[in-house]
């Protein structure tokens, strides 16, 4: 399976071509002073610097003197640091774990023997600035470029994002194991992806693999992969933690947590937080309807999860709307058959049908004074239909633009099954008060966040 120009394995590793290069590193020592001192001096050590950004906390918690990072180099390597501090007679002992993962074939020429050392070298300049010593910057990161602002020492990220929960039928351990992108294949609609990384061919702790649909949905930047680096995968907690790194520009945190319910049900919490990397991650994240888009991703997830847990089928993205119509006498000429022009008048009965089945986005439309026109329409007249003939209209949306809808509509006979009309049908979305085109994308977006733009 291909998808934006790269071969998807759908976790099949042996169907890779290369296989991804891993590096691990550790270092303890004891720093002469007290857990909150030293616990203090951690996030300085994370800070841009000179406008790249190399490191990203993922989680931190003061109480348990615990931080944990990645390291981001894009299209290259994704590296995780844990740090865990704990109170001694002698001061502070800190506790470093590193692992570091190519993520691309060119990621791979950066692990070449000197890496390992490398990594203790980092490891080590890590423990001298908690002991209070001065540390060049670079001492902190290892080769390949991190992501560039133009803003340099200025550039202040911005974080969006959303949660949701839902409760879904069956056990809490039953239901985590849907959160693996190889169960995935059983309950997501259309869902590819690539696995990078896994030591048992599923998700795990530092799992890696890549995906190009939720970047797009909640971005909308095409041919967007987004790369996935499993953080924590804990099924006995059934919890489930991962960054989520798109392009260079946006990097997102993502949290699942599973809880038994009782009665044989189990709830399911969903949250992503998406934090820009660069000017451009910051200009996607500050966009109206960022936030209603990652909501919706989130609710797209949830409701695919519960239809499988109560149907063991997957739920279909189709949006598509069905009628049928019967031909009158009144609809044919005197050719005996349904003129050209008629079919006209059967695709917006067909239009009309379909937004009567979206009230919540027609309200929307309404609501901000917005009506759609058409605008163009392109068809292909393919076989005739006569008296009583019973006609099958199929109506979907295919892509929404800034201003404009475009809508696929098919005419069949409803036994057969031939087509008859083929049509796509584009609509102007126009400001009723000034008559102007305005945008309507993010009322389209909000029920189908796959819709092509």
């Amino acid at each position: 399976m291909k998808r934006n120009g790269r071969a998807w394995n759908n976790g099949k590793l042996d169907l890779s071509p290369v296989k991804m290069k891993r590096k691990r590193g550790n270092y303890r020592a004891t720093v002469g002073a007290p857990c909150e001192s030293v616990f203090a001096l951690i996030p300085a050590l994370f800070a841009p610097s000179h406008g790249e950004t190399h490191w990203f906390v993922t989680h931190d918690n003061p109480g348990a003197y615990r931080v944990g990072a990645v390291l981001l180099k894009p299209e290259l390597a994704i590296g995780k640091l844990e740090i865990e501090l704990a109170a001694r007679d002698e001061g502070t002992s800190v506790s470093l774990d590193f692992v570091y993962t190519a993520i691309s074939t060119q990621g791979n020429a950066l692990f070449d023997d000197e890496l390992g050392g490398r990594i203790q070298q980092m490891l080590c300049a890590f423990v001298e600035a908690l002991q209070g010593r001065s540390v060049a910057p670079d001492e902190l990161r290892l080769p390949g470029r991190g992501p560039i602002s133009g803003l340099r020492d200025a550039f202040r990220p911005k974080s969006a994002g959303a949660r949701y929960e839902i409760v879904l039928r069956g056990g809490a351990d039953e239901c985590f194991a849907l959160a693996c992108p190889v169960a995935e294949l059983r309950w997501i609609d259309d869902w590819q992806f690539h696995l990078l990384y896994s030591d048992s061919g599923r998700n795990e702790d530092d799992c890696i693999f890549i995906e190009a649909v939720s970047g797009f949905a909640i971005h909308r930047v095409a041919r967007s992969d987004t790369y996935w680096y499993t953080t924590l995968y804990d099924p006995a907690a059934r919890r489930f933690h991962a960054v989520l790194l798109t392009g260079d520009f946006i990097l997102g945190r993502w949290t699942l947590e599973v809880d038994p319910q009782g009665g044989g049900s189990s709830r399911m919490r969903f949250a992503l937080t998406d934090t820009g990397l660069t000017e451009e991650g910051n200009r996607i994240i500050l966009e109206s309807g960022f936030e209603a888009r990652v909501a919706n991703m989130l609710r797209f997830i949830a409701s695919s999860a519960r239809h499988y847990t109560e149907t063991g089928e997957i739920r279909s993205q189709n949006v598509s709307s069905v009628i049928v119509l019967k031909v009158r006498g009144y609809h044919v000429d005197v050719f005996g058959h349904v003129n050209h022009a008629r079919y006209l008048e059967f695709l917006e009965e067909a239009r009309w049908a379909f937004f009567e089945e979206w009230p919540a986005l027609t309200a929307a439309l309404h609501a901000r004074g917005i009506i759609h026109v058409v605008v163009n329409i392109n068809i292909d007249y393919k076989s005739q239909a006569t008296v009583g003939d019973l006609l099958r209209i199929e109506t979907e949306p295919i892509r929404v633009g800034s201003s404009s809808l475009v809508v696929a509509q098919t005419i069949r006979h409803a036994g057969s099954g031939t087509v008859v009309v083929d049509a796509k049908v584009t609509n102007v979305f126009l400001d009723s008060a000034s008559g102007k085109t305005t945008s309507a994308r993010d009322e389209f977006v909000a029920p189908w966040p796959w819709l092509r733009t």
